[in-house]
């Protein structure tokens, strides 16, 4: 068993609870890949949509059929440029997504925007990326998926982007105040992940301000209709 991963704990969690979903809701997870979230959420009855820019998403529906569910449906997009229709979805979450998008300059505004024109009006978006005082990017690379972007936030950049796209937002942050990530990730990860919940619940914690935040969980909304033009 691999367990869940130390953030996840908090992020999965809290955007659970944050989407509020009602029943009928039709749902769109960005940069799902591997992810059991949208997995999840369709075993509870609402309509999920899967989107990734690696081909191996499609591995969540394999995954969706074993469970026999219906409602599931998983794609390879771009989600600077999703192929669905203005206003489509009631619900949408990118965990820990946004912050891979590229191009290296404009991509987590361009996608952005996309979640603004497809989601409905009255609609929320629940997107958690890494945190920072300051705004950085590096490349990293990992074994399975090659070379990789990362950006860190800060709460000035997130309300600009928010803001920029025409959604309202409120900002959320999963904070370690004793760092204990550093010893999972470095020493603990391999061995415990069993058990990486107890952990998560152990040393995170949930504030409306940035105290020894790791991360950064931003709820959006879309309060009218905008007229878009062109996708992306």
């Amino acid at each position: 068993m691999k367990g869940l991963d130390y953030y996840r704990v908090i992020e999965y969690a809290i955007s659970y609870l944050l989407l509020n979903l009602k029943k009928g809701d039709r749902v769109l997870d960005i940069g799902s890949l591997d992810s059991i979230f949208p997995i999840y959420l369709s075993v509870k009855g609402y309509e999920i949509y899967a989107i990734d820019i690696n081909i191996k998403v499609g591995g969540l529906k394999k995954l969706a059929r074993t469970f026999g569910l219906n409602n599931f449906c998983s794609l390879v997009s771009d989600a600077t440029k999703m192929p669905f229709p203005n206003n489509f979805f009631d619900k949408i979450t990118a965990i820990s997504s946004v912050e891979h998008i590229l191009p290296v300059e404009i991509g987590d505004f361009k996608a952005f925007r996309e979640i603004a024109r497809v989601l409905k009006v009255g609609g929320n978006a629940i997107i958690t990326v890494p945190y920072k005082n300051e705004v950085s990017q590096k490349w990293r690379y990992h074994p399975t998926h090659g070379r990789y972007l990362i950006r860190w936030y800060n709460k000035k950049y997130l309300t600009r982007i928010a803001k920029t796209a025409g959604l309202s937002s409120e900002i959320l942050f999963f904070c370690d105040d004793v760092g204990f990530a550093r010893i999972w990730y470095n020493f603990l990860e391999i061995f415990l992940s069993p058990i990486s919940i107890f952990f998560g619940h152990v040393f995170l914690r949930l504030r409306t301000i940035p105290f020894q935040a790791k991360g950064a969980i931003i709820v959006l909304r879309k309060d009218k209709v905008f007229d878009y033009h062109e996708k992306g």
